[in-house]
């Protein structure tokens, strides 16, 4: 019974910090954090495995399962895909599955995670992103 009555008195105390604004949770990256992964693996999918790509982002990790490098690189740098440029057939068809650890000490915004996805990214895919050329695209309503 006695259990019972300092679990109750507990979650009613977590309840009160909580409602009050005094309970901290998890915020954004404190200021100084280095905007990195810490760690990454990308790899190829297994043959036939269900899912359609997408980013999965949790407190603590970015997963993403059964993606495209072009759907990687569009996701990553905001472009549409017609945005793109002399990527290999490859690129449309092979699927990665991506998981990577992020930084701890908060949840990093949306612009930190393109941030640490362009620096994984970087170097083998420079070739392909756009670079000041103009070309007509259609835009259908």
């Amino acid at each position: 019974m006695k259990q019972l009555l300092l679990l109750v008195a507990l979650t009613g105390a977590l309840l009160a910090q909580t409602l009050e604004g005094t309970w901290q949770g998890t915020g954004p990256l404190p200021e100084g954090t280095k905007i990195e992964f810490e760690v990454a693996s990308i790899k190829p999918s297994p043959e036939g495995q269900p899912g359609n790509g997408g980013f999965n982002v949790t407190a603590t990790e970015l997963r993403s399962r059964n993606t495209s490098l072009a759907d990687i690189i569009t996701f990553t740098f905001e472009i549409h895909s017609t945005q793109l440029s002399g990527l290999p057939s490859w690129a449309e068809t092979e699927r990665y599955d991506i998981a990577a650890r992020l930084p701890q000490g908060g949840e990093p915004s949306d612009a930190q995670i393109r941030t640490m996805l362009k620096d994984l990214l970087a170097e083998p895919i420079r070739p392909f992103l756009p670079h000041g050329e103009a070309r007509d695209i259609c835009v259908c309503d």
